[in-house]
């Protein structure tokens, strides 16, 4: 109902974040759509306090074994080229950030963690893509300061795949769409990322 004050509130008294609508949305989806950066701001505070008590920080015991570990290793060895994969990578590659629908279903018993690139079920949007056709370019700021793909396209269901830049031509106000668009390009989006149709945002601006 875009009372900020009550969402804050109800987020305060531990209402759980992540629980989603029939299409999908969660609270964070909603509060996108409304172009709500305090409620937005709010729901990954509290989604970061709830994974700081799930994953507490490493101990100073096991940073301490890591460094002895890197000092046994041999004149020879190159620390800097032993590598891990980052847990999220699979998920930019899939350009979605999100999972499958059936392993998404919302459970009770899971951590009350927002994955904030976790896109809905009816159009397959993330909550950057709803803060974007919302115009609120203070909203789109709070979610590319939380983490959020500038450069990762959408597999939206009306379109086979699309940019978060070229979306800002769906925004009615111009002076809002110019906003959105300044955000997203300091995140590292660009103009010549193009579709599937090979279209840029320039070719759709012009």
């Amino acid at each position: 109902c875009r009372q900020t004050d009550v969402a804050c509130a109800l987020i305060d008294a531990g209402a759980r974040v992540t629980s989603r609508l029939v299409g999908g949305r969660s609270a964070l989806h909603l509060a996108a759509q409304a172009g709500d950066a305090v409620v937005v701001r709010k729901l990954l505070e509290r989604s970061a306090e709830n994974k700081t008590r799930v994953c507490p920080k490493v101990s100073e015991e096991v940073v301490m074994e890591v460094e002895v570990a890197k000092d046994e290793l041999s004149s020879g060895d190159d620390w800097s080229m032993v590598s891990s994969r980052d847990d999220g990578d699979e998920d930019k590659e899939e350009g979605m950030g999100g999972k499958d629908m059936a392993e998404d279903v919302d459970q009770d018993n899971q951590p009350d963690i927002l994955d904030i690139g976790v896109a809905d079920w009816d159009y397959h949007l993330p909550p950057l893509g709803y803060a974007i056709l919302a115009g609120s370019a203070e909203t789109v700021q709070a979610l590319l300061n939380a983490g959020a793909d500038a450069k990762s396209r959408f597999r939206a269901r009306s379109w086979s795949a699309i940019h978060p830049l070229t979306m800002t031509v769906f925004i009615p106000d111009e002076p809002k769409a110019v906003e959105v668009a300044v955000a997203l390009l300091k995140a590292g989006a660009t103009s010549t990322m193009a579709g599937n149709r090979k279209l840029t945002i320039f070719h759709r601006l012009v």
